[in-house]
């Protein structure tokens, strides 16, 4: 078993979304994401071909982090439905380093 996970979400938004997605990023959901037990880390990436498309990668200790309650539970917020419902594409995927 790994020492740690990768998780990625990769999004796309419209570009009228971009200044808005940076700024929900940045005040809330990184913190929510690194408040639960066991994510790790927390890194944004944007797209050099499209600047309305973004990864975000957390380390995880544990596959279960995703999935389990804390992750599930939690509260979700307004500003994150909303900037949810604005998501053109999303692409959730959990990574394992290979030995």
């Amino acid at each position: 078993m790994a020492d740690f996970y990768e998780y990625t979400v990769g999004i796309t938004v419209d570009p009228a979304q971009v200044a808005e997605l940076n700024r929900w990023y940045d005040e809330e959901h990184i913190a929510d994401m690194l408040s639960i037990p066991g994510v790790r880390a927390a890194r944004r990436y944007e797209s050099v071909a499209d600047p309305a498309s973004f990864l975000a990668v957390y380390e995880v200790s544990d596959p279960e982090v995703v999935t389990g309650e804390a992750y599930r539970d939690r509260p979700t917020t307004e500003w994150t439905r909303r900037m949810a419902a604005q998501w053109r594409q999303v692409d959730r995927r959990l990574w394992r380093p290979l030995p």
